[in-house]
């Protein structure tokens, strides 16, 4: 009998791993032999059957894969991304995120459309006006529950806190994250390392 792949996995268990977000908030995938490259975890991205969020508007310099996924950041190995919300200065965000490690750093690293905006152009490029967004948002899936979900920190202190439990990321590592109840960071890192991200609603 063939093994079980992760893909094929999480469509008969999506209800259950769903459960399992909502409470955690985080859910890591480790250890699946069929999850070793970016069409992997494409494949697995694709099987929870969530709307793609192509990635317009946010600060990150990132490079076009496959499929849903692209490099989760292209900043300078040395250089520390801060606790925050995906996407939390846009009226549309993604629900879901999605990091895959296709290379683990030699050092210690951590993970923890319409658009509603208006371009202005100015005369060395274009500028994009988002505002105002709301800073604390009605959690939908949580009944009741009122979540802080918004970039001010990092805007105004460039702070984010160092209060995480930094884990060593494995290659074939897949993390799913609920973007409004989870924030993640990157420390600086020694190269190699590669890890790819795919955003969903």
């Amino acid at each position: 009998m063939p093994a079980c792949t992760l893909p094929a996995a999480v469509k008969e268990q999506k209800s259950l791993l769903e459960s399992l977000l909502q409470r955690h908030g985080v859910i890591l995938f480790r250890g699946f032999d069929s999850t070793a490259t970016a069409a992997d975890f494409n494949d697995v991205v694709e099987a929870f059957g969530y709307e793609d969020l192509p990635y317009v508007g946010g600060p990150a310099p990132r490079t076009k894969v496959v499929g849903h996924v692209f490099t989760a950041n292209d900043s300078p190995p040395h250089r520390k991304i801060h606790f925050h919300h995906e996407m939390a200065h846009l009226p549309t965000y993604p629900r879901k995120l999605f990091f895959f490690c296709e290379e683990e750093a030699a050092s210690c690293d951590n993970w923890a459309a319409k658009l509603n905006t208006k371009l202005e152009w100015a005369e060395n490029g274009m500028k994009m006006i988002v505002g105002p967004v709301p800073g604390i948002k009605w959690d939908e899936t949580r009944p009741g529950l009122k979540i802080w979900f918004n970039s001010m920190v990092v805007a105004y202190t460039a702070e984010g806190g160092d209060r995480n439990d930094p884990k060593k990321t494995a290659k074939g590592d897949i993390l799913m994250i609920d973007n409004l109840a989870v924030l993640h960071s990157r420390k600086p890192f020694t190269p190699p390392r590669r890890i790819l991200a795919a955003l969903c609603i």
